[in-house]
């Protein structure tokens, strides 16, 4: 694929992890706010053609686009904003990946609420008081309405949304496949560590701080 006048190449220095296709002015954006080069080394790392993964608030699309094009895995991206959904779904486009995007906020009941977006660069969170209405679907019964694999490598950016995430999957973290989850912990929306730690470690989940940035911490948990 060649590229247009309007895209730019991400590339991600550690191992031989491939470089994503991007239009420019996300690029920009993205670069801006520091990419995500360790943990999309890490993810792809741990995964192969025969997983299934789950990249829950897939914001532009770059981690899934990366880890479907290094590793061949079965790749379901989550962005409940629309406009960003479909910058996801057109970052997949770009690098040779038949999108599969669902604009849903994966959390713990079904039912509608807001979004919040005051960030440049896409991303959201669930809030009460935000300015987007959504469609939230318990993550469960979401799997099993769409009649999606369980999946055996999950991320989770979810913008402080954690606990609601993983108090939706917990029919699908039980199964033995399911079995390596990386959440990230946002410390500056009021969510402790543990609140996302604890249930993971019910679940037989052995959880680890994989990375700590200013007010974030990236957990990975593997069986």
């Amino acid at each position: 694929m060649r590229f247009q006048p309007s895209e730019r190449e991400l590339s991600f220095s550690r191992g031989s992890v491939s470089a994503v296709q991007i239009e420019y002015g996300d690029y920009v954006e993205l670069n801006r706010v520091g990419s995500e080069s360790s943990l999309i080394t890490e993810l792809c790392s741990r995964a192969s053609s025969d997983d299934v993964f789950f990249d829950i608030g897939a914001n532009l699309g770059v981690v899934s686009a990366a880890v479907a094009t290094h590793t061949r895995a079965t790749v379901h991206s989550f962005e409940p904003n629309e406009s960003t959904a479909a910058k996801c779904w057109e970052t997949l486009r770009r690098n040779g990946v038949e999108p599969s995007v669902f604009e849903v906020a994966l959390s713990d009941e079904n039912g509608t609420g807001r979004l919040e977006a005051p960030w440049e660069h896409g991303q959201t969170a669930v809030s009460d008081d935000g300015s987007i209405e959504a469609t939230l679907r318990r993550v469960d019964d979401f799997v099993d309405d769409a009649d999606l694999p369980t999946p055996t490598l999950v991320k989770i950016d979810v913008e402080g949304h954690e606990a609601a995430v993983l108090n939706g999957l917990k029919r699908t973290l039980s199964k033995q496949q399911c079995r390596t989850i990386f959440c990230e912990v946002h410390d500056e929306r009021g969510i402790e560590v543990e609140e996302v730690s604890s249930p993971l470690r019910r679940y037989g989940f052995s959880v680890t701080e994989f990375e700590t940035r200013k007010y974030t911490t990236m957990l990975v948990a593997e069986k």
